[in-house]
């Protein structure tokens, strides 16, 4: 028997040593914070790698080196540029991958694909199209940041916490496998000496198909996901204008049928507080009624025309198609698909200003 548990103890440590995690050394490596893509003609690609460099000098701030290759697929241009470098290239450090729109045109899936079946990177990586090409943007020293990708990463951060829904590789995939959802990603675009999110990308499949733009971005947040942050601007009447800060949204969906045709309805409740507002009166409980019954009018109507733009460009970000098949027996997808464009959906706002600030 202690034959036996000694065979059994040396097959245990001999697998655990075969499978245990080869160490690297940061000095003897060189990361790949972030890289990107660009449409480079028929079958071809040109990609663009950004690395943090810390300068030998002492005190010295850190710096961005930039490498370019083309060829056909990712894998075969990462071996041309691992020939170019001093040290062996690691994209385990990655969190923002970037595709050029004129690629993502021509659809993108297969260079995804690549991105989740390397075990190097993490689920959370961040996905995002440039308006424009990537080199450029990767390319640029910005006065934001000492790195370029950390310059991004908060950039993309900070909006998702407010402004734009949040979406990672995961969640691309999940919505492109998937049935009754389409995927979307920030659009980004250079502009001088800063990155600005354009809007959010909108993918019929992996092919990007349109966009919406920045200032409708929060509008699409509060009917995709619950949230605490973001400012909401409106007109009030004439010149007046009142900035809303949400203090918690949250987003429900009630789907009914009508006959053989799925009738949906969503519905958003937002508590806010009245951030700012650009007039001499005092906030008070008549003013404050009218403030939110102007931005009840206000959101509503932006999230139908918001909603009849998705349905116009046949994508579904929403993932509606996935909330009705939920509650729908033996449901036909491409009947759906074929319906949805024509799918009535009833969007209800419902506004509560529970703060008016110091000045109440």
């Amino acid at each position: 028997m202690n034959n036996i548990k000694k065979a059994f103890v040396i097959i245990f440590l001999s697998i655990l040593n075969g499978c245990s995690i080869q160490p690297r050394i940061l000095e003897d490596i060189q990361l790949v914070t972030s890289f990107g893509y660009d449409y480079a003609g028929k079958d071809k690609i040109k990609a663009t790698i950004n690395m943090p460099i810390t300068p030998v000098v002492e005190n010295a701030p850190p710096g961005n080196q930039v490498l370019t290759a083309i060829g056909h697929t990712s894998k075969n241009i990462r071996q041309i540029l691992q020939s170019r470098s001093p040290k062996p290239l690691y994209i385990g450090r990655t969190t923002v991958v970037l595709y050029s729109k004129t690629l993502a045109e021509h659809g993108i899936l297969s260079l995804i694909n690549t991105l989740q079946r390397d075990p190097e990177l993490g689920r959370d990586l961040t996905l995002a199209v440039v308006d424009g090409k990537v080199e450029p943007l990767l390319s640029f020293h910005y006065p934001w940041a000492e790195v370029t990708t950390k310059y991004m990463e908060q950039l993309l951060e900070q909006n998702e916490l407010q402004n734009i829904p949040k979406t990672n590789i995961h969640d691309f995939l999940f919505r492109y496998y998937g049935k009754g959802a389409d995927p979307f990603m920030p659009l980004l675009k250079k502009k001088g000496n800063e990155i600005k999110i354009k809007g959010m990308a909108l993918f019929k499949g992996d092919r990007y198909v349109g966009y919406i733009p920045y200032r409708k971005s929060f509008i699409m947040k509060l009917l995709f996901e619950n949230f605490k942050s973001g400012i909401y601007e409106f007109k009030l009447k004439k010149e007046n204008h009142v900035a809303i800060e949400n203090l918690a949204s949250k987003v429900d969906y009630d789907v009914q049928y009508r006959g053989n045709q799925p009738h949906i309805t969503i519905n958003v409740n937002l508590q806010g507080k009245i951030s700012e507002f650009q007039s001499t009166e005092l906030i008070g409980n008549q003013l404050i009624k009218s403030v939110e019954k102007q931005a009840d009018r206000t959101i509503t109507r932006e999230a139908k025309n918001l909603v009849h733009t998705f349905q116009d460009l046949n994508v579904d970000p929403l993932g509606l198609g996935h909330k009705v098949n939920n509650v729908t027996p033996h449901f036909n997808f491409s009947r759906w698909n074929k319906a949805y464009a024509d799918v009535p959906i009833d969007i209800n706002v419902k506004i509560k200003v529970v703060q008016s600030g110091i000045t109440e």
